[in-house]
C-alpha cells in the first residue's frame, strides 16, 4: 500500500496552477472509496474509511468494494452511477442507506471521471429537514415575484440563508477585470455588513473558478478539521486521484487560512452560471463549524441552477428592451439620412445626436484617413495610430477600456485627461471608426482589505500565506473613467450595425433590408419575451410535479434532464442552422458517445420553428430517457432507429423503434414521461402522438402538423396576477368547463386545480379549432379561454361562447390585455400567470346570474 502524500509548498509566483483537485485528501466528515473504472476492487480508500463507515478487515486497498459495503448497498450505488454520463458534474446520489456492517445510514454520492468510479460517503442527518425540495418549491415561488435583478439578488440571499441556516449568504459577482462585487447580503444582525465590499481577483485563483463551473455546490464543513490522507494500491499510485468533482475533496492549505483569518469556521458556495461562464457564487459563511445534510445540498443545488436561469433570462429581457430603444432612436436618424453628398460630411453633422446614445464626453469619425470630431478629442496626429492600434485589437468587434493609458502608453502624452475609449468598427479593411472618448474620473473603492497585498510569502518558507487583514480598505482610483457598461457595449454594437448600412450608400435594397430588419427585431424581441415567460411557466410546472418521483435524486435527475431539453432547444433555435431537427435526435446521447454505435438516425433536412422544436425536443428527451434506463438502450444489444419523412400532406411524420433484443414490458402506469409523450404533441400543436409497447422494445409514431415546418418563429407574451384567493373551498361545485391554452402542462395545472375546486369535468384544448369542436358537440357550463395561442388567438371561440350565452374568462398579459376587442369590456380577465384561484374566482363570478346569487350567497 502507498500513501498519497500532500503536494509541495508552493510560492506565490504558482498562485494560479496549485493543483487543488488532486490535493490527496478528503474532508473528515465523509469517507472516500475508488475503484477502476468498470472495476470492482478499491484502488484507492481515504485512511479513515475503515474507522468511520465500521467496515471489518482494516485494509481495504484491494478489497472488493461489493464485499466491504454490501452487495445490497453496492448494486443500488452503482445503478445511481450508470443512470450519469462519464465526468458529469451531476454525481448518482442515494440517501439513508444502510452500508454492510456499519451502523446507521448514509448519503452516497458517486460519480466516474479520469478513469475511475469514486464512491463518497457522509453520515445521513437526522436533523435534516425531511423534505427540502417542498422548501425549494416555496422559494421558486417568491423568486418568480421578483421584477428586477437586484431584488431577485436580494431575495435569494435571504431565502438560501433561511435553507441551511448559515450566518451569512452573500451573492458575489465577478466582474470584468475578474475582481468580487458583493451585491446583496443577508447575515446575522452582530455580524458587520460586508455589502458592496469587494475583492481582489486573486482571492479566487483561476483554477478555482473552473472548479466552481464543474461543481455547482462546495460545502467546507470545519475549516479547522484535518484532512485525512488518500492510501492507494502501488499501480494506482502512479497517477494522483483527480478528485475535480468530488463533494469531499480536501481545501487548499491556502484557503483555508484565508477562512481562518476571516474568522469563518464554515463555508458553502453555489455557483451561478451564466451562459456557460462563472457569473458569481452565493457564498455562505457560518462562525462554527456547520455540516449541511446532503438532501439540502441537492435541494441548494437545484435552487442555483434555477437562480442562474432566472439571472440569464432577467438579463436577456434588458439586453432586448435596451436594443429596441436604441434602435428607434437610430431609426429617425437614419431615415434623414441624404442618399447623395459626402459620406463622413453627413456623418460629422449627426455626430452630436449620435454621440447622445453612449454618455460620453466627446465623439468622433475616422473614414478613409478624414477625421471628425465633437466634444474633447484625441490630437488630430494621434487618430491615424489610434485607429491602427484598435484595429490590431478587434478588426470588426466593438472596443472597449477604461484605461487607456494600460494598453496604450503612448496616450499618456496627450494633453487634456482622455482616459477611457470606445471604437465601433466600420469597415473590416480600412480601419475606419466611430470613437467615444471619457475624461478621467477619480473613484474611491471599498475593498474587503487591502488588495495590493493578497498574498505574502512567511518567513520561513515559501508557503502561500494570504491577507490576514479583512477591514474595509479605501481606494482613490485615478488614470481611468468610468467604466463602459455591458448596455453601452450592446448599444455601440447595435450603432455599429446601423452605419454599416450607411456606409454602402443607403441605396434602396438596403433601405428596404433596413426595413425588413426592423420588423425582424421587433418580432424577435417580442418572441424573446414570449419564450423567455414561458420558459419559467414550463420549468415551474416541472418543478412542481416533483411528488412523482420516489425520491430526490430522481426528482432532481429528471428535473434537470429536462430542464436541460429545453435549454439545448433554446440554444439550437439561437444558432444560425438552429432549427434542423438531425441534432435534436442526437443531442440527448452526446454525453455517452458509446450509445451512438447503438443508434440509426436518417431523414432529410427539415427546419420547424421555435415552438414545434421545443415541444419535440422535450417528446425526444422522454423517449430517449426511458430507452436509456428501461429499454433498447439499457444493454448493449439494443438498437434504437429514428426516421422521419413529409408525408402526402407536407407534416412531418417520425417513427421511433427500439429493438432491444429481450422482452419488454409495457409501462404499468402513465406518469409525467409517458403523458409528454402522447400527449405534448396533440396538445400544443394538433399534432399526433402514438405510443406501442411490444416484446420487442417501444414503437412511437409522431407528426407535427405542416404548418411548423417554417423559419420564422411565432409568438406570445405572459405577466402577473392580481386576483385574491377564492374563499369558497368548491366553488366550482357541478361545472364542467374547458380551457384553452397552448401550454400542455399549464393547461394540465390548471385542469387538476379546477377539478379540486369543485368542477365536475374539465376538458382542455391547445388549439381553438379543437375547441370549437368541442363546443360544438357538448356545449360546457363555462369556459376559460387564453388569449394569446402562439400564433392564433382566442376570440373566434369568444365570439361562440357567446353566442350560446356561455360565460368564459380570458387570460392575457397585460399587453395582450389592450388587444380584446371592445365588445368583450366586460368580460372578465385573469391577469397571467394566472394562479388557480384567481381563475376559479372569475369563473365563479361569471356563472352567477343574478337570478342564483342570492341562493350561492347563503351557501357560500
Amino acid at each position: 500500500m502507498t500513501t498519497i502524500v500532500e503536494s509541495p509548498r508552493i510560492d506565490i509566483s504558482r498562485c494560479d496552477t496549485e493543483p487543488i483537485h488532486i490535493l490527496g485528501h478528503v474532508q473528515p466528515h465523509g469517507a472516500l472509496l475508488a475503484c477502476s473504472a468498470g472495476g470492482h476492487t478499491i484502488t484507492h480508500a481515504s485512511r479513515n474509511a475503515a474507522q468511520v463507515l465500521n467496515l471489518a478487515g482494516g485494509t481495504l486497498i484491494g478489497a472488493g468494494i461489493a464485499n466491504a459495503i454490501g452487495a445490497d448497498a453496492y448494486n443500488k450505488i452503482r445503478a445511481a452511477l450508470d443512470q450519469c454520463p462519464a465526468g458529469s458534474s451531476h454525481p448518482g446520489r442515494v440517501f439513508g442507506l444502510k452500508l454492510g456492517s456499519s451502523e446507521g445510514f448514509w448519503d452516497v454520492s458517486v460519480h466516474g471521471y479520469a478513469g475511475s468510479a469514486i464512491y463518497e460517503f457522509e453520515p445521513a442527518s437526522a436533523s435534516a429537514p425531511a423534505t427540502p425540495l417542498d422548501m425549494v418549491r416555496i422559494i421558486l415561488q417568491e423568486l418568480q415575484q421578483t421584477k428586477s435583478l437586484r431584488e431577485l439578488c436580494d431575495q435569494t440571499a435571504h431565502l438560501v440563508r433561511r435553507l441551511i441556516g448559515f450566518d451569512r449568504v452573500m451573492v458575489y459577482r465577478f466582474l470584468e477585470d475578474g475582481a468580487g462585487h458583493v451585491i446583496a447580503e443577508s447575515r446575522a444582525a452582530e455580524l458587520e455588513p460586508l455589502i458592496n465590499l469587494r475583492y481582489p481577483a486573486s482571492d479566487i485563483p483561476s483554477q478555482a473558478r473552473e472548479l466552481y463551473k464543474r461543481n455547482w455546490i462546495r460545502l467546507i464543513g470545519d475549516v479547522h478539521a484535518v484532512p485525512s490522507p488518500i492510501d492507494a494500491a502501488p499501480d494506482a499510485a502512479r497517477t494522483p486521484l483527480d478528485l475535480s468533482y468530488s463533494a469531499l475533496r480536501s481545501v487548499s492549505p491556502v484557503h483555508i487560512e484565508y477562512l481562518r483569518n476571516m474568522k469563518v469556521g464554515a463555508s458553502m458556495s453555489i455557483s451561478i452560471i451564466v451562459g456557460g461562464e462563472l457569473w458569481g457564487l452565493i457564498a455562505c459563511h457560518h462562525m462554527k463549524p456547520r455540516y449541511v445534510a446532503a438532501n439540502v445540498r441537492a435541494a441548494g443545488e437545484l435552487l442555483g441552477q434555477v437562480f442562474s436561469l432566472q439571472i440569464q433570462t432577467v438579463e436577456g429581457i434588458e439586453a432586448y428592451v435596451t436594443m429596441r430603444a436604441a434602435r428607434a432612436l437610430l431609426d429617425r436618424i437614419v431615415a434623414e439620412f441624404p442618399v447623395d453628398g459626402d459620406l463622413i460630411e453627413n456623418l460629422a453633422q449627426r455626430l452630436d445626436p449620435l454621440s447622445a446614445f453612449i454618455n460620453s464626453d466627446g465623439a468622433g469619425i475616422w473614414i478613409d484617413g478624414t477625421w471628425r470630431s465633437t466634444g474633447i478629442s484625441v490630437p488630430m496626429t494621434e487618430i491615424a495610430p489610434l485607429a491602427a492600434f484598435v484595429s490590431a485589437q478587434r478588426a470588426d468587434e466593438v472596443f472597449s477600456t477604461q484605461r487607456l493609458g494600460d494598453v496604450y502608453p503612448r496616450c499618456n502624452d496627450w494633453p487634456g485627461e482622455i482616459c477611457g475609449v470606445m471604437a465601433v468598427p466600420l469597415s473590416r479593411i480600412n480601419g475606419d471608426f466611430l470613437f467615444f472618448f471619457r475624461k478621467e474620473v477619480a473613484q474611491t473603492v471599498d475593498w474587503g482589505g487591502n488588495p495590493e497585498k493578497p498574498v505574502l510569502s512567511s518567513d520561513q518558507s515559501d508557503r502561500l500565506s494570504p491577507r490576514k487583514s479583512f477591514e474595509i480598505w479605501r481606494e482613490e482610483v485615478r488614470g481611468q473613467s468610468l467604466p463602459w457598461t455591458s448596455r453601452e457595449r450592446l448599444i455601440a454594437d447595435t450603432l455599429r450595425m446601423y452605419l454599416l448600412d450607411v456606409i454602402v450608400r443607403l441605396s434602396d435594397v438596403i433601405l428596404d433590408e433596413r426595413r425588413k430588419s426592423q420588423q425582424r427585431t421587433k418580432f424577435v424581441t417580442h418572441e424573446l419575451n414570449t419564450r423567455v415567460k414561458g420558459t419559467l411557466e414550463l420549468i415551474q410546472s416541472l418543478v412542481a410535479r416533483g411528488h412523482e418521483e420516489t425520491s430526490i435524486p430522481n426528482y432532481v435527475r429528471s428535473l434537470e434532464g429536462r430542464i436541460g431539453a429545453i435549454s439545448l432547444a433554446h440554444e439550437a433555435i439561437a444558432s444560425r442552422d438552429g432549427s434542423q431537427i438531425r441534432e435534436l435526435f442526437l443531442s440527448p446521447f452526446a454525453a455517452r458517445s458509446s450509445l451512438l454505435e447503438q443508434i440509426e438516425v436518417h431523414g432529410p433536412d427539415i427546419e420547424l420553428d421555435p415552438k414545434a422544436y421545443t415541444v419535440l425536443a422535450l417528446v425526444v428527451h422522454e423517449l430517449a430517457t426511458n430507452a436509456i434506463k428501461y429499454g433498447a438502450l439499457a444493454g448493449p444489444q439494443g438498437q434504437v432507429s429514428v426516421r422521419w419523412m413529409k408525408d402526402k400532406t407536407g407534416s412531418l411524420a417520425i417513427f421511433w423503434e427500439e429493438a432491444s433484443g429481450t422482452p419488454v414490458r409495457a409501462a404499468t402506469r402513465e406518469g409525467l414521461g409517458l403523458n409528454i409523450i402522447r400527449r405534448n404533441i396533440p396538445h400544443a400543436l394538433d399534432g399526433e402522438a402514438e405510443v406501442v409497447f411490444s416484446r420487442n422494445g417501444l414503437s412511437a409514431r409522431l407528426v407535427v402538423p405542416s404548418r411548423y415546418i417554417v423559419s420564422p418563429p411565432l409568438l406570445a407574451d405572459r405577466a402577473a396576477s392580481r386576483f385574491p384567493i377564492v374563499e369558497s373551498r368548491r366553488p366550482l361545485e357541478g361545472f364542467s368547463l374547458i380551457v384553452l391554452d397552448d401550454q400542455m402542462l399549464t393547461a394540465m395545472d390548471l385542469q387538476a386545480g379546477l377539478v379540486k375546486f369543485g368542477a365536475v369535468a374539465v376538458e382542455i384544448f391547445g388549439t381553438a379549432a379543437k375547441a370549437l369542436d368541442a363546443i360544438a358537440q357538448s356545449a360546457p357550463d363555462a369556459a376559460a379561454l387564453d388569449l394569446d395561442l402562439d400564433g392564433e388567438t382566442s376570440v373566434f371561440v369568444a365570439d361562440e361562447l357567446d353566442r350560446q350565452g356561455i360565460p368564459f374568462v380570458f387570460m392575457a398579459s397585460e399587453l395582450e390585455r389592450r388587444t380584446i376587442p371592445p365588445r368583450f369590456d366586460d368580460v372578465p380577465v385573469a391577469i397571467k400567470p394566472c394562479s388557480v384561484e384567481a381563475i376559479a374566482l372569475q369563473l365563479r363570478e361569471a356563472l352567477m346570474p343574478s337570478l342564483i346569487r342570492a341562493v350561492l350567497t347563503k351557501l357560500v
